[in-house]
């Protein structure tokens, strides 16, 4: 249990500092229009049509990268117990989706959104081979 519980929290942590890197990188390849501060979720209202494809574009790679991270940290961490995959991938869709309500994004990001998080989370599974059984807990040293 514990296990899984720290998976999960070092999952969100890893996704979400992935996610970050993508952006920044997506930033520093297609920067933002003069005088925008990134931090002003009004500021980028004004100037989202301004933004931009290929931005947008790193940007949904950056979620899709981050679930995909995140969830192997989790996985690995508890046991390769795949729900804990998935709390990681709802996790970071749901701060995906914060993104999206404070800041109007086209359709297809939003839609890119859930299937970065399906694909992440499903990708994540299948390269650390998860299953849904409970995996056994381990013996402890010296019993």
């Amino acid at each position: 249990m514990l296990r899984s519980i720290g998976g999960v929290i070092a999952g969100v942590l890893v996704g979400a500092l992935i996610v970050y890197v993508a952006e920044a990188v997506g930033h520093s390849i297609f920067p933002p229009p003069a005088g925008v501060d990134l931090k002003d979720p009004e500021a980028l209202k004004s100037v989202m049509g301004e933004i931009p494809l290929g931005a947008k574009i790193a940007v949904v790679i950056g979620w899709f990268a981050g679930v995909l991270g995140g969830g192997v940290a989790a996985l690995l961490i508890a046991g390769r117990w795949a729900p804990v995959a998935w709390v990681v991938a709802a996790t970071l869709f749901a701060m995906a989706g914060i993104s999206l309500m404070a800041i109007p994004h086209p359709l297809w990001m939003v839609v890119g959104a859930i299937v970065a998080t399906l694909a992440g989370g499903f990708g994540a599974i299948r390269l650390t081979k998860a299953g849904y059984a409970r995996p056994a807990p381990r013996p402890k040293p010296g019993l």
